[in-house]
């Protein structure tokens, strides 16, 4: 009986070992290295003012921020995850993500929001 018990155990541990996920590595999921040409990312909790669209590098605005303000297409670098972005512009301004061929993914309006994005097939956002 407590051979078979401590085999049991012995399973069990071995069992869960097995099913027991990894931490998490760094990889071309994720957008640990995301940036945007010629826009410098600031830490997260930074308010995204009026006029602006906001992204983030991880959901629920968290991880770096880019605040994009000019009408302009942006290109986007590594961003190959989820992330955040919000369209804090006024007036009626479209924010639009764009594809490697410049094909609308997403268009956005005014006080739009995704908590949870992936941009892995968005290569520009367009402002205006």
């Amino acid at each position: 009986m407590k051979l078979r018990i401590a085999l049991a155990a012995v399973c069990a541990a071995a069992i869960a070992a097995v099913a027991a996920p990894a931490a998490a590595q760094a990889g071309p999921n994720d957008n640990n290295a995301a940036g945007i040409v010629g826009v410098a990312g600031v830490p997260a909790g930074y308010f995204c003012n009026d006029g602006y669209v906001c992204l983030w590098t991880g959901s629920y605005w968290s991880g770096k921020q880019f605040q994009l303000y000019r009408c302009g297409t942006y290109s986007l670098t590594q961003w190959n995850g989820v992330g955040s972005w919000l369209n804090n512009q006024t007036g009626g301004a479209h924010a639009r993500f764009l594809d490697r061929n410049r094909r609308v993914v997403l268009d956005s309006v005014p006080d739009q929001y995704n908590a949870v994005y992936n941009f892995a097939a968005v290569w520009y956002v367009k402002l205006c």
